[in-house]
């Protein structure tokens, strides 16, 4: 069995200390699905623990008029060529054979000098487009926006694979959790609870989250959404901790979910939560 999201219990951790496998505190048992688990198991397991919490306040604030339609994305961008043969940026600098703009770096520089690089991830803001390139544009006239050709060789060329995840890695560093590659599993790291206030406190952020979930989707990585979705969301109602991304998560990133099964599931499951029962809202969908 393997654990999809768990807190752990942490002391003074550092050195060898904090490289080590994180233990599930025995005050918040963890969510036990299969190892080779679908979306759907990540949010059953889920709604499970949403389903025991007494007298369920209304942390969700259902934006249903707003302009956004999920089912764009959800669909693939139906209509939209997206597909210029001619343009292959993301590809040439996932190969590591041309470097990011502005911050002339090639992906493997990147890795390495920004690791950790807390204050410079947080500042600077044209990186997140050539980490996560996606079929819709963002603030970097400098970055390319994903072809569709480009998305397929993101699925098949193992290299392109691997630094992607490592780019999902170093986000999620940033952003207080700990990936296991192989389930998707997150846990929080040792500074957790200083990048949690750091998330809260900076909402760009959380625009750079909606579009690291819609790039795994398009990098054939969507069983990692799921985890950080659900991940996300165990902080805002269970612990309380990032209770500020609560309109964040159940207007966007829960929509990022391309799985309908898992996707209608979490909504039910929140729909106490929120301010609204409406299922035909948008954001329902």
């Amino acid at each position: 069995m393997g654990c999809f999201y768990s807190r752990a219990a942490y002391g003074n951790v550092s050195g060898a200390a904090a490289a080590a496998p994180l233990r599930a505190a025995s005050s918040q048992a963890p969510y036990q699905v299969p190892m080779a688990n679908a979306p759907i198991d990540h949010v059953e397991a889920f709604a499970r623990k949403l389903a025991a919490i007494p007298n369920k306040p209304r942390i969700f604030r259902v934006n249903s008029g707003q302009s956004y339609d999920p089912k764009t994305y959800q669909n693939n961008y139906p209509g939209q060529h997206l597909d210029n043969r001619a343009l292959t940026a993301n590809v040439r600098f996932y190969r590591n054979q041309l470097k990011c703009q502005p911050d002339n770096f090639t992906i493997e520089e990147l890795h390495a000098k920004w690791w950790g690089n807390y204050n410079i991830l947080e500042r600077a803001h044209g990186y997140i487009q050539w980490l996560f390139p996606i079929h819709e544009p963002g603030v970097n006239p400098q970055a390319q926006v994903l072809q569709r050709h480009e998305a397929e060789v993101f699925r098949t060329d193992p290299a392109i694979r691997t630094r992607v995840v490592r780019s999902y890695e170093l986000m999620l560093d940033f952003y207080g959790f700990r990936l296991d590659a192989a389930s998707g599993a997150l846990t929080p790291t040792p500074a957790h609870a200083e990048r949690f206030r750091n998330l809260v406190s900076h909402p760009h952020n959380n625009l750079r989250i909606t579009r690291i979930l819609k790039a795994l989707g398009e990098y054939g990585l969507e069983h990692y959404k799921a985890p950080l979705v659900v991940g996300l969301l165990h902080e805002i109602v269970v612990t309380g901790a990032l209770r500020g991304l609560a309109d964040s998560c159940i207007n966007y990133w829960v929509p990022t979910l391309r799985d309908e099964q898992a996707r209608r599931a979490l909504l039910e499951a929140l729909a106490p939560f929120t301010n609204t029962k409406k299922r035909s809202s948008a954001w329902w969908r």
